[in-house]
């Protein structure tokens, strides 16, 4: 990542989109619920649902929702993040979970260490390897130009799956009909094509300053080839649930029914996101370096 670019992320991320922002993403609406669901569900598909002992690079952990996740799968975790302010909301929700679970006598996970990390850097300062690496949420989105460089270092240091998370070109431009049919409409022309290809927000960032690459699953499978890897798995993130209609059929399910009636539709959305990868909000997948 250019400097420009690695200190737009960071203040970003440390000044106007905060962890609560980050855990209410999540949380807080039925497009949230299902994104964290998805990830879960392609997170058991593709490493299972037990990974006690197994040591786990996070990179881009953010306050901890999938941190959380792991470590209650039993992962031996490092924890990392682009700024110092989401590393220390993470650390603050592991410890309340640990000493839950201690006071419970449950089994779970530990956090191995804490790490701030730029993944355009290509991991150059981890030298240890991990079972799985996982990046959901979408570091790799703000690595721009050097994308090959962070993919290789991460397929440089697992043993297993490098599991990751983008946004997706194709799904958001039909959010954006739907949702922000302004943002769009006043792009320039010239600039409207040029992200249509290339999925770069750059030349014409969101209101709040946001910007980041989002790709198409044909982009990715270069990627990864192209960085000594090979593609195992691949899934879309929020299928029907980017739409209103469905949205609110959620909200009622979620409200009034029952929990296996969210999960139904949890399956319906699953079934769905594994079959149009590239038409949800989020593009999931699951590489492995072809030499270890």
């Amino acid at each position: 990542m250019a400097r420009n670019n690695f200190e737009k992320a960071s203040n970003y991320y440390r000044t106007t989109w905060t962890p609560d922002d980050e855990r209410r993403r999540l949380t807080s609406d039925p497009r949230g619920w299902v994104n964290h669901a998805m990830h879960l569900r392609f997170l058991d598909e593709t490493v299972g649902r037990d990974l006690s002992d197994k040591t786990v690079l996070e990179i881009g952990a953010g306050p901890g929702l999938f941190t959380r996740e792991l470590l209650c799968r039993g992962a031996i975790v490092t924890v990392t993040d682009l700024v110092q302010e989401q590393l220390d909301a993470n650390r603050a929700e592991t410890d309340a979970l640990v000493a839950e679970a201690s006071r419970w006598r449950k089994p779970i996970g530990r956090v191995q260490a804490y790490r701030t990390l730029d993944l355009s850097e290509g991991l150059s300062e981890v030298e240890e390897k991990f079972d799985y690496v996982v990046a959901f949420g979408g570091p790799l989105s703000y690595t721009f130009e050097k994308e090959q460089i962070a993919m290789r270092g991460m397929l440089r240091t697992c043993r297993g799956l490098v599991l990751c998370s983008v946004m997706s070109l194709d799904g958001m431009l039909g959010w954006y009909k739907e949702h922000r049919p302004e943002y769009l409409d006043e792009m320039p022309e010239e600039v409207r094509r040029e992200f249509i290809k290339t999925g770069d927000m750059r030349p014409w960032p969101a209101k709040s300053g946001h910007a980041c690459r989002q790709f198409r699953t044909e982009h990715l499978r270069e990627l990864v080839a192209r960085t000594g890897g090979e593609m195992v798995a691949m899934a879309a993130s929020n299928y029907y649930s980017m739409h209103k209609p469905y949205e609110q059929v959620l909200a009622d399910v979620a409200e009034s029914e029952p929990a296996p009636a969210l999960e139904a539709l949890y399956d319906m959305e699953y079934d769905a996101c594994r079959e149009y990868p590239d038409h949800g909000t989020h593009i999931l997948f699951a590489a492995r370096p072809l030499q270890g």
